[in-house]
Parts: structure tokens; C-alpha cells; sequence
């Protein structure tokens, strides 16, 4: 392919051999990539204002064997989180989650401008909001819709049955959506259930389709939220099969829920 260029959120950066780093990157063009900054911890790198992590950039690549590398960087903006320890456990954890989501080298325009969007509204925030945990509900919730994973909560997910107008409804992770109560009762893996309310089944139903611009203007309980927390949590381990370590560093529901 020799040399191309990508608009990338630069997601993670490990050290390399010598002065070297391997970047994780979001990309709109060709979605999340692995790329070698060679030199970049060097002070006189050209590289470093554009390759820092968080950073929404230009990027100039070559194709490799094993890794492409990255020529040339321009930031176009850094997200500043210095200092500000919650909102930056968030996005930390949302690079986690992205990097063990994505697949590999697929374009996924729409999760880009997603998370493009949601760092935008992170750094936002007041340095006091505690908004950021509404606002990582609203992007995970969002991110399980767009890789293809959105669950049924329209109607059974067994049976196909409609919704009884009940004040809980129970959640199978495993058939991906609400079920019925016989279908609940059938499931084998009754751990495998979660209860939300008739309220937080209206929540994410209108998230759905919700801009995050006008996110605010849907008042949350604290109840809603710990359902969501709790739904959210089970789906990606039950997708990706395993826990996303960064996810203990978060703050503690009593911490901000109510």
C-alpha cells in the first residue's frame, strides 16, 4: 500500500525498543490499527505532539510487514484530562473497551465519530460534574448497538411475545433481549438474567436513537443508572469473554449514582 494517511484518535501507547512506541489507533478510515512510532520518546521527535495519547489527529503511515509505521503526525486536538482523575479513569476505560471490542483493521466510521463525540463531551464537563458516568452508560450502550450486539427489548427475545406492561422485566444476556416470564423461567442459566425497570427499559429504548447533544434532557434515577451499570457489564463479558481491567478503576456507584 506504501504511504496513506488516516484521521485516528490515538487510543494507547506502549513503550518499544529504544526510543520507539507502539500505538493502538482509532481511525475512520480503516477503524483500529496497531502502528511503530519509531523515535518518538526522543526529546527532538517530531512525532511527539502528535502521537500523544488521547490526541485527535492527522496521521502519515507506511505499510510494513508486521506493523506500518508512522511518518508523520498533526494533532488536530488534545484531549486535556490532566488532573481530572475520574474523567480520565473513563477514558482509559473506553480505550480498554474499544481496543478489546473492535476487530482489527475494519472501518467503523460510525464508532469513531461515537467516541469522537463522547471525548468531546467528557472534556466538556466541569472538572466537578459527575455527569461522566451517565455519559459512559450513554457510550457503552450505544457502542453495543453499533457492533451489531443491540438487544431485543421490544418484545420477547424467546418468544417473540409482546411486553406485558409489567413494572420489571427480566433481561436474558445469553437470548439478547427481554423475555417473557415463561421464557425467564425456561432460560437454564438463571444467573444469566438481569431485572431492569419498566422505567430503564424506556431509558435505553429512547437512547437508542438519541443524540449525545441532547442527552441531558433525560433525567435519569439513581436506580436507572445501577440497572444500566449492571446490564452493560454483563453483556460486554459476555461478548467479549472477558472483564475489561480498567473497569475497577472507575469510581464506585455510591461514589456518584446518586
Amino acid at each position: 500500500m506504501g504511504f496513506y494517511r488516516v484521521e485516528a484518535l490515538i487510543l494507547r501507547a506502549r513503550e518499544a525498543r529504544e526510543a520507539d512506541q507502539v500505538l493502538t489507533l482509532l481511525t475512520r478510515e480503516k477503524g483500529k490499527i496497531a502502528a511503530v512510532a519509531r523515535g518518538v520518546r526522543k526529546p527532538q521527535s517530531k512525532l511527539r505532539g502528535g502521537v500523544q495519547v488521547f490526541s485527535h489527529s492527522d496521521l502519515m503511515l507506511h505499510s510494513g510487514r508486521t506493523l506500518d509505521r508512522v511518518t508523520g503526525a498533526e494533532a488536530r486536538r488534545f484531549f486535556n484530562f490532566h488532573g481530572q482523575w475520574e474523567k480520565l479513569a473513563y477514558a482509559v476505560y473506553w480505550a480498554d473497551l474499544l481496543e478489546r471490542a473492535l476487530p482489527e483493521a475494519e472501518p467503523q466510521e460510525s464508532v469513531f465519530e461515537l467516541t469522537l463525540g463522547a471525548f468531546r463531551c467528557l472534556e466538556a464537563l466541569s472538572s466537578e460534574s459527575r455527569q461522566a458516568g451517565v455519559l459512559s452508560l450513554f457510550f457503552e450502550w450505544r457502542l453495543i448497538i453499533l457492533l451489531g450486539y443491540r438487544p431485543c427489548l421490544e418484545q420477547c427475545a424467546g418468544c417473540g411475545s409482546a411486553l406485558d406492561g409489567a413494572l420489571r422485566y427480566p433481561v436474558s444476556i445469553a437470548r439478547g433481549g427481554t423475555v417473557c416470564p415463561l421464557c425467564a423461567h425456561a432460560d437454564q442459566d438463571r444467573e444469566g438474567l438481569r431485572y431492569i425497570s419498566a422505567g430503564t427499559l424506556r431509558v435505553l429504548q429512547r437512547w437508542a436513537a438519541l443524540s449525545m447533544d441532547r442527552l441531558w434532557r433525560l433525567a435519569l434515577t439513581a436506580s436507572n443508572r445501577r440497572e444500566m451499570r449492571a446490564l452493560l457489564d454483563s453483556f460486554f463479558l459476555y461478548y467479549l469473554e472477558q472483564e475489561i481491567p480498567s473497569r475497577r478503576f472507575l469510581p464506585l456507584d455510591g461514589d456518584w449514582w446518586d
